[in-house]
């Protein structure tokens, strides 16, 4: 069983005590009933924040091949991503939570969809995105580049 745990992208401007507006933290604690999460907050200290001024990111339970923690919302270079390369895109793919695709079978409860679009195999004038259901196996192949709140440069689709 994989353990539960988070990361907040914060990008709200009422904590002036953060030289920036935009941080990911590790979260400390949920409370969904009451809508709070807790955030560290400087060095030795830790805060209470509102759900609605975060943006939680979920563990996947999964490492990358260098043994970093994968999220929701990380992007990853997919070094057995054949589809992409062959057709000239980077293979970067993003985590997604699986309740995005309730018609996508996930056992993680995760899949990777790339950023850039191929030609559809059967339709080659459509152009779709390629997905992956992650698990340990497909997770060796990955190395964490970056996060869709940090590095939003990396979303821009190579033509």
């Amino acid at each position: 069983m994989r353990p539960i745990k988070f990361r907040a992208w914060a990008w709200d401007t009422r904590y002036p005590d953060y030289e920036e507006v935009n941080y990911m933290l590790e979260v400390l604690g949920v409370d969904f009933a009451d809508g709070k999460v807790v955030l560290p907050y400087k060095i030795d200290k830790v805060r209470e924040a509102n759900l609605d001024d975060i943006e939680l990111k979920e563990y996947t339970g999964l490492k990358d091949s260098k043994g970093v923690e994968i999220y929701e919302g990380d992007i990853v270079e997919s070094l057995g991503s054949g589809r992409l390369t062959a057709a000239g895109k980077r293979p970067y793919m993003v985590i997604k939570h699986g309740s995005e695709f309730p018609d996508w079978n996930y056992p993680t409860g995760f899949i990777a969809e790339s950023i850039d679009t191929v030609p559809d195999i059967l339709d080659k004038t459509k152009q779709v995105t390629c997905r992956d259901s992650i698990n340990a196996a497909y997770t060796k192949d990955y190395i964490v580049i970056g996060n869709i709140c940090e590095n939003p440069e990396l979303l821009q689709e190579k033509e």
